[in-house]
This record gives structure tokens, C-alpha cells and sequence, in this order.
């Protein structure tokens, strides 16, 4: 699977391209397309100016400022009812992100779906070791994107992230190879 680490496939899904079930050599998979404090970074909320911050994000796409947008930011295990003080909390504060005169309904327990049939046989078990270098990858990827997110995008006064510490504990997880 080391042909899944880099950039990729030129037209798929994550390089731009248009139809997400176009068929690439890469099946529109790729290491890069994990990188998304890449994404997030095109808004233009920090300074980009110090070779550590420069380092982190090392890419060579435009960057887009929104001085008069805010961004609400979240990881998707904020989404969990696990803590009902936190699943409230987040509630609350997309309510007054967005603007709402109206209460959201309460999250609800999500649980994972079974691999569709028609994409079973791309599916690879990660945990695998013909799979490290691709894991080693996606660990260096997800330290970058936790160091970048916590020592520069969340400085910003227009990143808006409900539970901090919480949103904080999630994406620190980002950095460590967690096998099950």
C-alpha cells in the first residue's frame, strides 16, 4: 500500500477533481487527503510567517483570507453523547455559532455502518503490517495537523471551538498510531 502515501491521483476527489467515484489507480485514497490542517490553513487565520508554522503545513496552495468570517471548528468525536454535559455544550454553541433563535435536537448515539459491497474489495485492514509505512505516514500527518491546529489556528480570534480541552484531548490522539 505505499502507493496510497503522497499526493493524490491527478482529477480525484481530493486533487480537485469533480466525480468522487471516478476510478484513479489510488481509488481516490491517498495519505495527503488526510491532511487537513492543509485545508483548514487556505483560510488564512494565522500568519504563515515562521519557519516552524511553515513547516507544519508545507504546502504550496493559495491561501484564501476571510478577515470578516469566523470559523466554527470541530472534531467528529464531539459528536458523542458519551458525556451529555459536553454533547449540551457543543449544542449550545453551534446554536450561537449559527445564530439560532431555535434549540438543535439532541445528538444520538451513532453507530458504524457495514462496508457497502461494492467497495469491500479496496477496503485494506490498516492494522496490517504490509500497512506501517502508510500508519507511520498518517501518524506524522496527524501530529503536524494537532501541533498546527493547537499553536496556531486556535489562536486566532476567529476560530471558534466549542469545549476546548475536549476538542484539544481528540486531536491529540491524532499523533499516536492506536492499533485495534
Amino acid at each position: 500500500t505505499h502507493e496510497l502515501i503522497g499526493a493524490c491521483a491527478e482529477g480525484a476527489y481530493h486533487y480537485g477533481g469533480r466525480n468522487p467515484l471516478e476510478y484513479h489507480e489510488k481509488h481516490n485514497v491517498c495519505s495527503d487527503g488526510a491532511k487537513f490542517h492543509h485545508a483548514l490553513s487556505r483560510f488564512g487565520k494565522t500568519p504563515m510567517n515562521t519557519p516552524e508554522e511553515l513547516e507544519l503545513v508545507n504546502h504550496e496552495m493559495s491561501i484564501h483570507s476571510f478577515p470578516q468570517n469566523k470559523i466554527f471548528v470541530m472534531e467528529l468525536g464531539q459528536f458523542s453523547v458519551e458525556d451529555q454535559d459536553l454533547a449540551d455544550t457543543f449544542l449550545r454553541d453551534m446554536e450561537d455559532y449559527l445564530g439560532l433563535e431555535h434549540e438543535l435536537p439532541p445528538l444520538y448515539q451513532h453507530e458504524s455502518k457495514a462496508i457497502k459491497d461494492e467497495v469491500a474489495d479496496y477496503v485494506i485492514h490498516i492494522c496490517d503490517d504490509e500497512h506501517k509505512l502508510v500508519r507511520a505516514e498518517l501518524v506524522k500527518t496527524g501530529r503536524d495537523a494537532y501541533i498546527w491546529i493547537r499553536d496556531y489556528f486556535l489562536k486566532s480570534p476567529d476560530v471558534i471551538v466549542s469545549s476546548e480541552d475536549h476538542f484539544l484531548e481528540l486531536i491529540e490522539k491524532w499523533q499516536f498510531e492506536i492499533l485495534a
